[in-house]
């Protein structure tokens, strides 16, 4: 689920943990966003024990803006702060620590370097280790397709 398509995640959310529906419990069920932070907030609000991933690919917002073109509107700096006001929520009902999965394609030659790795870490690091809080680092292979631009 994206969280661009925010009319049919909520009542998708509302389904999937209705019990009469399919009873899904809401801190097994994760939306992806690139970003959004409007959509991070409504859902922060509208469903506090969802998890959250986000599509970073990227350790700031210069190298962002080239592999994501649609990061120009949510800038990497804000992103971050959404996503601490979304691991400080006082709201969330869950009773296991809440979960942020960030997501980062890994490109050859365009985000892999030792340089990214530390650039990223010192990004999540403050982050990471305080009460309730935890993030998952997912690294992604990137797959190539047919585009002629393609990365590798």
């Amino acid at each position: 689920l994206t969280l661009t398509l925010t009319l049919s995640v909520l009542p998708a959310l509302r389904a999937m943990t209705d019990v009469k529906r399919f009873g899904l419990a809401p801190a097994r069920i994760t939306v992806s966003t690139v970003g959004v932070i409007p959509y991070m907030r409504k859902l922060r609000k509208q469903a506090p024990d969802v998890q959250l991933a986000i599509s970073l690919h990227a350790p700031n917002q210069t190298l962002r803006e080239k592999i994501v073109p649609t990061s120009t509107a949510y800038p990497i700096e804000k992103i971050m702060a959404a996503l601490d006001d979304h691991l400080e929520d006082p709201n969330v009902h869950l009773t296991h620590s809440r979960k942020v999965m960030i997501e980062y394609v890994v490109i050859d030659g365009v985000n892999d370097s030792d340089e990214c790795a530390y650039e990223l870490a010192r990004l999540l690091k403050p982050r990471i280790g305080k009460k309730g809080r935890n993030l998952v680092l997912n690294l992604i292979p990137y797959n190539p397709t047919d585009v002629p631009e393609d990365y590798r």
